[in-house]
């Protein structure tokens, strides 16, 4: 029986600050730093990407936490989803 869950790391402000870091150290994190179950333990950081360009947009002062960049990014994958249904499923009417 498990008595706690593992916190994962899904809220906005990790992430951003991962990316601040990342920015400054210009490296990718390989020690988690900001997690305090895990911290100074190795760290395999997938999102990193992710977590670099909203960054840049919010230093610029552009659209907060490049969510233009999202928006195209996602309207575009579900374009592509959309186009694969129809190929793959007969027209109705």
């Amino acid at each position: 029986m498990q008595l706690a869950a593992t916190p994962s790391a899904i809220d906005l402000a990790y992430h951003v600050k991962a990316g601040e870091l990342m920015v400054e150290q210009r490296a990718v994190l390989r020690v988690d730093v900001l997690a305090w179950p895990t911290a100074g333990g190795p760290w395999l950081d997938q999102n990193w990407g992710a977590q670099v360009l909203p960054v840049r947009d919010l230093a610029g002062a552009r659209v907060p936490a490049g969510g233009g960049r999202q928006l195209a990014l996602h309207g575009g994958c579900l374009g592509l989803v959309a186009a694969a249904c129809r190929r793959r499923t007969p027209a109705c009417g």
